[in-house]
């Protein structure tokens, strides 16, 4: 019997926001793969994939770019959206789930502008959308409210 693919969960969001460090939460192992950064600008510049078993489930999971980095970065909004595109359409087992990660602090009017144009634009609302909102440690002291 040949083995089921795996699970395509792409995580997207703005820079900064810890698609990365989740992808590293979610690999469980000691040593991150996935490089992390403290800063607001983000560290990955490529799509990336990670491949893991999760409760005898394969999954590749698939840390991108930062959207809406600025001038900072050497590549633009445009530029990471446009790499999102081509991963999302270049998978031939097709996408799971997507993982939009924002930073609570941080969330701006561009929100609901991207999860437009990834889940009802490019996916045309046939793969379904989780939100993480990361970054309230430092915000609300009773992380229950």
């Amino acid at each position: 019997m040949a083995t089921p693919a795996p699970r395509n969960v792409i995580f997207f969001g703005t820079a900064g926001a810890g698609k990365s460090s989740i992808v590293n939460m979610l690999l469980g192992e000691k040593d991150e793969k996935a490089l992390v950064s403290n800063s607001a600008l983000g560290c990955t510049s490529s799509n990336k994939d990670y491949s893991t078993a999760i409760e005898g489930r394969n999954y590749r999971f698939y840390d991108t770019p930062g959207l809406n980095q600025g001038s900072m970065r050497p590549f633009s909004t445009a530029d990471a959206l446009r790499s999102l595109y081509h991963l999302l359409h270049s998978l031939k087992d097709g996408v799971s789930l997507l993982v939009y990660c924002v930073r609570g602090p941080r969330v701006t009017g561009s929100l609901e502008r991207d999860y437009k144009i990834l889940y009802d634009g490019v996916c045309q609302q046939h793969v379904p959308i989780v939100m993480i909102v990361t970054g309230l440690e430092d915000q609300e002291p009773d992380m229950e409210s």
